[in-house]
């Protein structure tokens, strides 16, 4: 069998092992995981379909039949709602009897292809599947209109890595007068100070463990200014909007950090970026 161009043969119990040994170590952050893997195979396939939008649906379905990934049918596309039902989900079939759906790299897949057709940050769930005991699996998508708003309340500090926090520190009151604010120290190898400078709160961070090991490359270690940290209402549905913007969520987050929920987003491919978003505590 000769697989379409740029897709190679895997078969779904490769997958289904894989996705039990993501979810055995991650848990429930597995689903997330898998869900970013659907969403750049769908990105990669989307992008290459310049057609209008009803035929882009119906073309990617059709590629999903021919690659093995089960029956799409198309049950209803308007302006704010994609929904598709897939029968005989090679996912599901594998998997067995599960308590939740488990077809996440499909789910994926669509919030690739829904993002672009309905031109809006979407949320995809999928409401039924064949291995909790549906007929078909299920994949309901409707865009957010509201996450057109704002996303990012402002800024809440910008982040500056150091090789020693207490050297650090006495230099910058000594040379610029500043006081120095709130510390805290987290058990995921960092700790950190917070400077007030004129409204402009600056974040000097000393990592103290295995950072890379955990949370891979993008938070390296390297002094000097590190990332820029946003306030956000709600930082679940920001994620939610983030990644059907195309942006990734470095895994492991999110965790809970000096001031609030926290996550960090992989680098914005055209600054090169690193992003966190915090959802704090109390007000910003």
């Amino acid at each position: 069998m000769t697989p379409p161009p740029g897709y190679v043969l895997i078969r779904p119990e490769t997958l289904v092992a894989l996705q039990k040994a993501v979810e055995a170590a991650l848990g429930a952050r597995a689903a997330d995981c898998l869900v970013a893997g659907g969403l750049a195979g769908g990105a990669k396939a989307t992008a290459s379909l310049d057609l209008p939008k009803d035929e882009r649906v119906r073309r990617l379905l059709e590629a999903g039949r021919e690659i093995g990934w089960g029956d799409f049918a198309l049950e209803r596309l308007t302006p704010t709602e994609l929904i598709v039902s897939v029968g005989d989900s090679p996912f599901a079939r594998v998997y067995g009897r599960a308590g939740a759906p488990v077809c996440h790299l499909t789910r994926g897949v669509l919030q690739a292809l829904a993002s672009t057709v309905l031109e809006a940050p979407v949320a995809v769930e999928e409401t039924a599947c064949a291995a909790v005991g549906a007929e078909r699996c299920r994949f309901e998508t409707r865009a957010d209109r509201r996450a057109d708003a704002a996303l990012l309340r402002g800024v809440l500090h910008i982040g500056i890595v150091v090789d020693d926090l207490e050297q650090s520190l006495r230099e910058w009151q000594r040379v610029f007068g500043v006081s120095v604010g709130d510390r805290w120290q987290s058990d995921v190898g960092v700790k950190v100070a917070f400077l007030d400078v004129a409204g402009t709160r600056l974040e000097l961070v000393e990592y103290t463990g295995p950072i890379v090991e955990r949370f891979g490359p993008v938070l390296a270690r390297r002094e000097g200014v590190h990332h820029v940290c946003f306030a956000v209402d709600d930082l679940d549905a920001a994620l939610g909007a983030v990644r059907a913007r195309g942006l990734r969520v470095v895994p492991g987050f999110p965790l809970e950090g000096a001031h609030g929920r926290i996550a960090f987003l992989e680098p914005e491919p055209t600054t090169g970026l690193v992003t966190e978003l915090c959802q704090p505590r109390g007000p910003a």
